[in-house]
């Protein structure tokens, strides 16, 4: 799949990143971050992917530019703010350099509990597992660069939970 990079002024049908592959590496050169071990491709399914993660994980303040909006930016007297666009880059690194996935699946038991540890042990028999108390804190991860920068933006009324690490 192609980058279909968003406008920073006008809604752009079927958008599905805020950054491009060239800005992307741009970016992380200049800050001593090498991401030659990935081809395009790869860069392009993480400049997607954190453009999806950052639609996803909180309400903004203002509101779309346009009902058909497949995006969250631009936004009514905003535009696409730097600081919107660096948190993509920030969330595109954790995907390519550390490899994470940033909202895994949680694990649940077949009665829909959500697990947040497991002991086992084989002899004798031993079988430990907590769950977590509030769904509230199993929605997203807490990455503190790239959060920081989204955080003047958010709505007060924001309804984006964190998950401890």
């Amino acid at each position: 799949m192609a980058i279909i990079l968003q406008s920073e002024t006008s809604n752009v049908e079927n958008a599905n990143s805020y950054i491009s592959v060239e800005e992307t590496i741009s970016y992380f050169s200049i800050r001593g971050v090498d991401l030659t071990d990935f081809d395009g491709e790869d860069v392009e399914f993480a400049c997607i992917k954190a453009t999806d993660y950052i639609d996803l994980v909180d309400d903004y303040k203002s509101s779309i530019l346009d009902e058909d909006q497949e995006t969250q930016w631009p936004r009514k007297g905003y535009g696409i703010p730097v600081n919107i666009k660096k948190a993509a880059f920030e969330y595109a690194k954790i995907i390519l350099v550390d490899g994470q996935e940033l909202s895994p699946n949680l694990e649940y038991t077949d009665n829909g509990q959500n697990i947040k540890s497991e002991k086992v042990k084989i002899g004798p028999i031993e079988e430990t597992i907590t769950y977590k108390d509030d769904y509230k804190n199993n929605v997203s991860r807490s990455y503190a660069k790239a959060d920081g920068y989204l955080k003047r933006y958010r709505s007060t009324s924001s309804s984006s939970y964190l998950i401890g690490r």
